[in-house]
């Protein structure tokens, strides 16, 4: 059960919804003693919530810049050794380090949006009015 806290917060509005179904996987991990050793790869993420993983990764990294998930240990890859990495949900208390919730995500505010030039604001010169537009200015039509 997701607290309605979180589903009204407007970082939880601003997610696209790979990054809300990703959040709801992580979320199915925790057991209630392992927040903070909650081990979820891209790869693994791309699967169960059968997404691409670019796709996945750029979930994972909304989830963390929107404040709902922390990156407790970084996962390795090599020929030797396959780590996931390891997160924390900040809506919870940390079971690694005994950390209080953060809930970080309560904090973000979407930051103001570029401001698009009108069609109007980007012309050099204004479009005639007569009916007829010359495709090359300067130049004569035959």
């Amino acid at each position: 059960m997701l607290p309605r806290y979180i589903l009204e917060s407007a970082a939880w509005l601003s997610l696209s919804a790979q990054a809300r179904a990703l959040y709801v996987h992580i979320a199915l991990r925790y057991n209630g003693r392992n927040n903070g050793l909650i081990a979820f790869s891209v790869r693994d993420a791309a699967a169960e919530c059968r997404l691409a993983k670019d796709t996945a990764a750029r979930a994972f990294s909304e989830l963390v810049e929107r404040g709902f998930i922390e990156l407790a240990q970084a996962g390795t890859f090599n020929l030797k050794v396959r780590h996931a990495a390891e997160w924390r949900l900040t809506a919870l208390p940390c079971d690694r380090t005994g950390a209080l919730p953060s809930k970080a995500f309560m904090l973000w505010r979407p930051s103001d949006p570029p401001r698009s030039e009108t069609r109007s604001q980007t012309r050099d010169s204004p479009v005639p009015q007569s009916g007829t537009v010359t495709p090359f200015p300067g130049r004569k039509v035959c």
